[in-house]
C-alpha cells in the first residue's frame, strides 16, 4: 500500500501539507485482508499551523438486545482520546510527527434476567480507565486532499474495575490493573483533509 501511494504521489499535481485551519477524517485500511476498510473509531485532527494540531480518537459502542419476555441485555463501551501532534520533519509530501494523547475508556454491561433480578457489570466486566500514551508516525500525502501513515506508541494503560451486583447480590471488586508498553495500529491509516 505505501509503495502504491508513493508511486502514485510521483504522477500527482503538487500537494500542500495541512496547514492552520485544515482538518482530517481517516478510517483504516487493509488492502490485502477480507475486510479491507475498517471504522472502528472517530480519528479526528485539527491543525493549528503546518507543524502542530489537536487531535481526537473517539468510539462509542452500545448494544441492547431483548433475550426473552422481561429479559433484555445491554453493553456500553466508551472511548475518548485528546491530544496534541508535533509534525518534526516535513518534506514534499512526507510528514513525520510525534506526540501525546490522554485516554479515557468506561464500559458497563446490564443483564435483565427476569422482572425482578438484574446483573450488572459482570459479563463482560465493568471498568473506568484512564490511558496515557506517547506516539509518533508518519503521513503519506498522495492526492491532493488524500493521505496514508502508520502510527506507533508506548503507553501507561490504568484500569479500575467496577462493583458488580449478581442475583441481586452486591459483589465488590478489589481489582486494578497497570499495563506498561508498546503498541501499534495494525492498520494503514488512510485519512481526507478538509
Amino acid at each position: 500500500m505505501l509503495a502504491i501511494c508513493i508511486a502514485g504521489a510521483q504522477f500527482s499535481y503538487a500537494q500542500e501539507l495541512p496547514d492552520a485551519g485544515d482538518r482530517t477524517f481517516e478510517v483504516t485500511v487493509a488492502p490485502f485482508d477480507g475486510s479491507p476498510v475498517s471504522f472502528g473509531e472517530f480519528r479526528l485532527r485539527s491543525f493549528q499551523s503546518t507543524d502542530s494540531a489537536f487531535r481526537l480518537r473517539a468510539d462509542v459502542d452500545y448494544e441492547s438486545r431483548r433475550t426473552g419476555e422481561n429479559q433484555r441485555r445491554s453493553r456500553l463501551m466508551l472511548e475518548v482520546a485528546p491530544g496534541i501532534e508535533w509534525h518534526a520533519f516535513q518534506y514534499d509530501r512526507l510528514s513525520v510527527y510525534y506526540g501525546a494523547e490522554l485516554g479515557l475508556r468506561y464500559r458497563t454491561s446490564r443483564d435483565q434476567i427476569s422482572a425482578d433480578i438484574t446483573n450488572r457489570n459482570n459479563n463482560p466486566a465493568g471498568f473506568f480507565g484512564v490511558d496515557l500514551n506517547a506516539l509518533a508516525g508518519l503521513d503519506l500525502h498522495f492526492l491532493q486532499r488524500l493521505y496514508t501513515g502508520v502510527e506507533v506508541g508506548y503507553g501507561i494503560r490504568f484500569t479500575n474495575y467496577l462493583d458488580q451486583e449478581i442475583n441481586d447480590q452486591d459483589v465488590e471488586v478489589n481489582r486494578r490493573d497497570l499495563d506498561i508498553g508498546t503498541f501499534a495500529q495494525p492498520r494503514f491509516r488512510l485519512g481526507f483533509r478538509f
